[in-house]
């Protein structure tokens, strides 16, 4: 009885790395996916204008997803106009 129960163990063990890999992989946002949601928000910005900046604030939108999430600034003037994530830096720079 002893013995299987550090088979158990082993196994048990030697699966953690493994099942740990690839949950950290399934919450984290690939660079492939983050400039995809960036050019989207491009475009939907491109399409809605400042109308969009409501969407992209959203906290439950498609602009908040796994460990990233799309901000948006003003390069020109140097200041952040949408975060879904802290709404309240709207405006700083």
């Amino acid at each position: 009885m002893r013995w299987w129960s550090l088979v158990w163990c082993l196994v048990v063990w030697s699966v953690l790395p493994v099942v740990g890999g690839i949950w950290a992989q399934s919450i984290s946002a690939t660079p492939e996916e983050a400039i995809s949601k960036v050019r989207e928000a491009a475009a939907l910005i491109a399409q809605k204008g400042d109308a969009a900046l409501a969407d992209i604030e959203r906290k439950s939108g498609p602009w908040v997803w796994k460990d990233s999430y799309v901000a948006v600034c003003n390069g020109n003037q140097d200041v952040l106009v949408a975060h879904p994530v802290l709404p309240d830096r709207r405006g700083t720079t």
